[in-house]
């Protein structure tokens, strides 16, 4: 079985309702995402220090990362239950080191075990997977909206834009560097997260899509896509690796490194 379960419950752990939805916490999804924004928060606390403009120092930036890859990463699995919840199911949130989860009803069994889920249509199942993604990429649009209606660029994705020679956004970097970050953080990782999820490897939203897609259109089986994973997975960490993405590379290959022993199951328990 190859699942992305859910951790387990620690007395370090946030845990609040929000729109009628259990949602909880994990204490080492600070950790990780503390470690994945430091860089980001160094960088723009050095550029506007060295422009002599106002930065309150890499610490508060850091903190600014973390809220915004919480609520980025929140939103994402409030698309998930959403999408759940129209199709009838309840489901909670855990948000954790490798991002988050939205668990339908029935303790820790995965979307493809649950007796709710079974229900599904691979229509709905595709939508219930691309809703994730779609929901944290409409929340970089609304704050790339207002960022340009208050006169301001869009951060770093701004570079992006111009890189694929898209017409350019315009605008000026706020003088707070509280403000610069708050509008890049949500930005930036929410399109790269959302981008990350839809590629098409299990157990992420893509390679659950792919799977459904594989199985509906070209009427092949779970175990075309595991190898359409593995292939997509040993690819991105060469990639990431050639890059210098030390953390990515390491994220995929530890998927390409279970789809080996996938080839020989014949069921597989999957959702992110």
């Amino acid at each position: 079985m190859f699942a992305l379960g859910e951790p387990t419950n620690t007395p370090y752990d946030l845990r609040f309702n929000l729109f009628g939805c259990q949602v909880r916490v994990s204490a080492l999804f600070w950790l990780v995402a503390a470690l994945l924004g430091y860089n980001h928060a160094r960088a723009v606390d050095y550029i506007y220090d060295s422009r002599g403009l106002d930065t309150p120092g890499a610490f508060v930036l850091l903190l600014v990362w973390l809220f915004a890859m919480f609520v980025s990463i929140l939103v994402h699995e409030l698309g998930h239950h959403f999408a759940f919840r129209f199709f009838g199911i309840d489901s909670h949130i855990v948000l954790y080191h490798f991002g988050g989860l939205a668990i339908p009803s029935g303790g820790r069994r995965s979307a493809s075990t649950s007796p709710y889920a079974r229900k599904l249509s691979a229509y709905r199942q595709i939508i219930i997977s691309a809703a994730g993604p779609a929901a944290q990429i409409l929340l970089a649009v609304v704050v790339a909206v207002i960022a340009r209606l208050a006169g301001y660029h869009i951060g770093s994705m701004a570079s992006w834009i111009d890189y694929f020679g898209l017409p350019a956004v315009g605008g000026e970097s706020p003088n707070s560097a509280v403000l610069y970050a708050l509008i890049d953080f949500l930005i930036y990782p929410s399109i790269y997260w959302a981008i990350f999820n839809l590629l098409p490897v299990i157990p992420l939203d893509g390679g659950r899509i792919a799977e459904e897609i594989i199985c509906m259109f070209f009427r092949g089986t779970q175990r075309d896509a595991i190898i359409l994973s593995m292939i997509c997975a040993v690819l991105i960490t060469l990639w990431a690796f050639q890059r210098g993405e030390t953390f990515m590379g390491m994220f995929f290959l530890s998927f390409a490194s279970q789809y080996k022993l996938l080839l020989n199951v014949s069921h597989l328990t999957f959702h992110v």
